[in-house]
């Protein structure tokens, strides 16, 4: 805006941002918290009688998945051993994830 007004010969002067800085602001993305392990085995232990409310639990606790991932999960990413995180959902799209060969 100050070259235009300088250009149209509005403004004759100085221009008053030289010389100013823009400060470091905070990091991008949302502060994510972390469940700490007495609050997961408390979760665990009151839904003890739920297994499919355990089994997502668990899963969310200690897998280290985002939101999109653990609601992308299907009954075949479980591979005895391994399990592969092939989609994630975002509202209702479903997408595969951003690293393939996991």
């Amino acid at each position: 805006m100050f070259t235009f007004a300088k250009r149209k010969g509005i403004f004759d002067g100085v221009n008053p941002m030289c010389g100013v800085s823009i400060p470091k602001g905070r990091k991008h993305g949302r502060k994510r918290l972390a469940y700490s392990l007495l609050e997961v085995e408390a979760q665990l232990k009151a839904f003890d009688d739920e297994p499919t409310v355990l089994a997502i639990i668990g899963t969310a606790a200690f897998a280290g998945l985002r939101q999109g991932e653990i609601r992308g999960l299907w009954v075949d990413d479980d591979e005895g051993d391994v399990l592969k995180i092939r989609r994630s959902v975002w509202r209702t799209i479903v997408k595969d994830t951003k690293t393939e060969g996991r």
